[in-house]
């Protein structure tokens, strides 16, 4: 039973790690971020990249508005910061 659910914990963290859109395909509009190509502001997890793909940071956005915990990695990977953000307006 224990590797049953091993494998069910490791296949739920892999789709949760492939499903955060890159920072890359989002943008403001009239200060709400949207994913290129769609007019609905962007609800969803994201990541951000520094130039040589290694982690920057991640986060979530609520009908296109940072809220959620934000976390920040240094190039070096080590965690920078780390903050709960309610509501951003």
């Amino acid at each position: 039973m224990n590797k049953i659910t091993l494998l069910f914990f490791l296949c739920l963290m892999t789709s949760v790690v492939f499903c955060q859109t890159n920072l890359t395909e989002l943008f403001r509009v009239e200060g709400l971020w949207t994913k290129k190509g769609e007019n609905n502001p962007y609800t969803g997890e994201f990541k951000e990249t520094y130039k040589d793909g290694s982690l920057k940071g991640t986060g979530a956005f609520v009908s296109g508005k940072l809220e959620g915990v934000r976390v920040q990695y240094f190039l070096n990977g080590k965690k920078k910061n780390r903050k709960r953000i309610y509501k951003c307006v």
